[in-house]
């Protein structure tokens, strides 16, 4: 027995001193993972930079969206005795001055690199279009049609899920969302009633 426990303490002893790896190959293995470690690293900051820049952006724009289709519907559906060009010039220097900004176009052009990062910056596009065309010359449409195209055209780009409906839900005022449903509600049920 004594000379098993010899001939396993030597099989021991050689395991331990055979040359261990070269420090050589050990400096070279640390860079070479350091590297990737450190690129990895680069790339997801990278990515999470530009996915916040993103999320921030839509912030900005849906809620503005947001906010003029509820003031649009506000001064479109003013009831008055007769649509006076006084009348109609008033509503205009009030949307223009109290209600829309257009900030949100203004940070989407400065931070265009982010802008065209996102799916549906087309359909924004056209929105903010369709918008300005509420205070386009009286002569072309009129206050009162360009107001109803504008809020047509954002409902419609809601109802399609050209403005994704998870975007929608989460940066726009609740009753916002709530006010575009329903009125795509009546609108799908209207047309439905045409169809019979």
């Amino acid at each position: 027995m004594p000379s098993e426990y010899g001939q396993q303490l030597d099989q021991i002893i050689k395991a331990l001193s055979r040359p261990s790896t070269p420090t050589w190959l050990v400096a070279i293995l640390s860079a070479f993972l350091g590297f990737v470690a450190s690129s990895a690293s680069q790339i997801f900051q990278h990515w999470y930079g530009e996915r916040r820049a993103c999320k921030k952006m839509r912030m900005i724009i849906y809620s503005e969206i947001g906010a003029m289709y509820s003031s649009l519907v506000h001064f479109y559906n003013l009831k008055t005795r007769e649509p006076e060009r006084d009348d109609i010039e008033w509503r205009k220097k009030q949307l223009r001055e109290r209600f829309l900004k257009f900030e949100g176009e203004k940070y989407a052009q400065d931070n265009k690199a982010v802008f065209i990062q996102l799916r549906e910056r087309s359909t924004i596009s056209e929105l903010y279009g369709a918008i300005l065309e509420v205070f386009g010359p009286e002569e072309e449409y009129g206050f009162f049609i360009n107001a109803g195209l504008a809020i047509e055209i954002i409902e419609d780009c809601v109802r399609l899920d050209d403005l994704p409906d998870r975007f929608v839900k989460r940066y726009m005022n609740t009753s916002d969302v709530t006010a575009l449903s329903e009125a795509n509600k009546r609108r799908l049920a209207a047309g439905e009633a045409k169809k019979q």
